[in-house]
């Protein structure tokens, strides 16, 4: 009994002690400090997909319209990424590793990435889907479906 104690005191103590250096909040970092951004995957590191905004209310939702559609392309196997919006600014990427920046107000695209991709990872059995990219320091992050990542300037 006593191992068993001294092994979860040991335990509690190792867990405290990390997060002593703990930031004061997790929602640090590129895009958190504007509720308009919606930095990445479910918005927040704490996953509440929760937007501030209040624009949009149980009032006016039924009268929101199509402001405009982007079209990406080849979209066989549809879209499974979630889009990211920093600075006025909506990335997303769709089949193929084809990675977009769009003026989230117009639609317009700005710029458009496609890597060139290792012939083999054509030939595979599943789809062609990317999962999602990331931004930070300047880049969009993009992890390839022939296993490699790419940064491009977010500009």
């Amino acid at each position: 009994m006593n191992r068993t104690l001294h092994l979860t005191l040991a335990g509690v103590v190792a867990l405290s002690g990390t997060l002593v250096g703990a930031p004061a909040s997790a929602e640090s970092g590129p895009g958190f400090d504007d509720p308009d951004n919606w930095p990445q995957y479910h918005r927040s590191f704490n996953a509440w997909r929760y937007s501030p905004l209040a624009e949009v209310d149980t009032s006016n939702v039924a009268d929101l319209k199509v402001a405009w559609i982007h079209q990406p392309g080849d979209i066989t196997h549809g879209l499974q990424a979630t889009p990211i919006v920093i600075d006025g600014v909506l990335y997303y990427v769709s089949a193929n590793n084809n990675v977009w920046a769009v003026d989230a107000a117009t639609g317009k695209t700005l710029w458009h990435y496609q890597p060139k991709l290792d012939p083999i990872s054509k030939k595979v059995f599943y789809a062609a889907a990317s999962r999602g990219i990331t931004v930070g320091r300047g880049k969009v992050f993009l992890g390839t479906l022939d296993g490699r990542m790419i940064g491009i300037d977010q500009k």
